[in-house]
């Protein structure tokens, strides 16, 4: 695993992966002392189940969907209580990861409609 500093979490949809999440770290998290606030693991095949990131416990994210080819009026996830939208439509915003601990799955929509899901992990600092 590797502390980073963004990283690209694929959205996966019936027909593989339709598109990216962008996590990357806010500007004042790039020295904390709980350790490293973003980590990604390299896979060792496409076909892993594990989150490819994991991110800190009670931390903050700036998220941004990048689904080629689909442009949605609103995008919206099934964890409203930590996807924060920047922005009217909510292609960009924050994670806040809350006390929140373990695997995340996620279902990312396009007006309403699932477009694909992802996942990641929340895990406490050290």
């Amino acid at each position: 695993m590797l502390a980073v500093s963004s990283a690209s979490v694929p959205i996966f949809h019936a027909n593989g992966i339709a598109g990216y999440i962008e996590i990357s770290l806010l500007p004042n998290q790039r020295s904390q002392d709980t350790g490293p606030p973003l980590i990604e693991k390299t896979l060792t095949s496409a076909s892993e189940l594990e989150p490819s990131i994991q991110l800190l416990e009670e931390s903050e994210y700036r998220y941004q969907i990048n689904i080629e080819g689909l442009s949605p009026q609103s995008w919206s996830t099934d964890r409203p209580e930590l996807f924060q939208p920047d922005t009217v439509n909510g292609r960009t915003g924050r994670v806040r990861t809350g006390s929140y601990t373990g695997w995340l799955p996620v279902t990312i929509f396009g007006d309403g409609n699932v477009t694909g899901n992802s996942s990641w992990r929340s895990d406490q600092g050290s």
